[in-house]
């Protein structure tokens, strides 16, 4: 029981350790070109994995209909 507990409080421990970490990191150095182009890389990688999750859910809607 105590085992969980404590992997539980050493995960919190690190996420702290990085989140106060990641508030020392260098200056964001992008242009505004550049970041415009990475954001819209993240909107497009988003929107197909939402296309993915959608044509999963439907085969598998359509497979759980068939064997009915």
């Amino acid at each position: 029981m105590a085992q969980p507990r404590v992997a539980l409080q050493l995960g919190i421990k690190r996420r702290r350790q990085s989140h106060h970490h990641a508030h020392e990191r260098e200056p964001m150095t992008m242009t505004d070109g550049e970041r415009a182009t990475y954001r819209l890389s993240l909107a497009l990688s988003g929107e197909a994995s939402s296309e993915a999750v959608r044509v999963i859910v439907a085969v598998l809607s359509r497979a759980a209909t068939d064997d009915s």
